[in-house]
């Protein structure tokens, strides 16, 4: 579920994603719930500066995607992450 609110130069997302039932497996948990939330400020037409959470929960968990020998592919997602930065268009 993705939700974003936008007042005046600032944006505020916030994004929710909830699985359960999948086969437990090392480092990965079979049900989990990560949250991740963002804020940007737009100083002009050309600058913005921002700030990112993901996987706010720290939920182990993996994203699958690909083929693999046994017909699956599993990618370890990572932990408790922020970005912070600055972004400027020319």
């Amino acid at each position: 579920m993705d939700l974003w609110w936008q007042y005046a130069d600032w944006l505020f997302t916030i994004n929710a994603n909830a699985v359960t039932g999948q086969s437990e497996k090392q480092f990965v948990d079979s049900s989990y719930f990560t949250l991740d939330l963002g804020a940007q400020y737009k100083i002009n037409d050309n600058a913005k500066l921002f700030i990112n959470g993901y996987n706010l929960t720290n939920a182990r968990y993996a994203e699958f995607g690909g083929l693999y020998k046994n017909g699956e592919a599993k990618y370890p997602m990572a932990g408790r992450s922020f970005i912070i930065g600055a972004e400027y268009t020319f």
